[in-house]
């Protein structure tokens, strides 16, 4: 099960879950600001290539970006980004979990029988 799986089955669970003021995004907002990194939004990468000592990536843009580092966070079988030398990506497996949510309102005024 996925994170967001994981953390939707916690909602509700007890007095330990804590939320930030102002919305949550602030935590991930945070953390790439303070990261330093270069961020480049709204951008395709259509090939990254492992040239040794560095990777080149290239978007759709015509851009070309040198990195010491490349992190690839999306399912690989549903992009199309070209890997330079060529890689392998195993055929994934899903399970289709359902689940159905009911909010009620417990009801004090006991049953004799």
């Amino acid at each position: 099960m996925s994170g967001l799986g994981g953390a939707v089955s916690l909602a509700g669970s007890g007095g330990g879950l804590w939320s930030i003021e102002g919305g949550n995004f602030q935590m991930a907002a945070g953390l790439i600001n303070r990261s330093e990194v270069a961020l480049h939004l709204q951008e395709e990468i259509k090939s990254v290539a492992d040239l040794g000592d560095y990777y080149e990536l290239n978007s759709t843009k015509g851009n070309s970006y040198i990195c010491d580092v490349a992190v690839v966070a999306t399912p690989l079988d549903e992009l199309n980004i070209q890997f330079i030398p060529p890689i392998s990506i195993p055929e994934r497996k899903l399970q289709h979990t359902h689940a159905t949510f009911v909010r009620g309102l417990l009801n004090p005024v006991s049953i004799d029988t």
